[in-house]
């Protein structure tokens, strides 16, 4: 959403800060800045990186269920365990 400067200059926001906005039901819209804790974030981030496969394995893993696959062959572990949370059958050449 574009919040126009004279607003953001009274907020005492720079450009590309991060908001927090409630739109009530009257029609009132209000905004103020977003707290924002580091450490929280880049554990959020490290915890969901580790659940997402590397992107090539992911659309390796996308093709294999938009096509319809029971499983996949792979050389990669971490692939393997990707699959299995899509409901695909690994099969692990070592």
């Amino acid at each position: 959403m574009r919040i126009p400067a004279e607003i953001v200059r009274r907020f005492g926001l720079r450009d590309g800060d991060t908001v927090d906005a409630q739109l009530k039901v009257d029609g009132a819209l209000t905004i103020w800045p977003a707290g924002w804790n580091r450490h929280a974030f880049a554990g959020e981030f490290n915890a969901a990186r580790a659940e997402l496969p590397l992107g090539a394995n992911a659309l390796h893993l996308a093709c294999a269920e938009q096509a319809g696959a029971r499983g996949v062959a792979t050389l990669d572990e971490v692939m393997a365990r990707s699959a299995q949370r899509i409901k695909l059958k690994p099969v692990v050449f070592a």
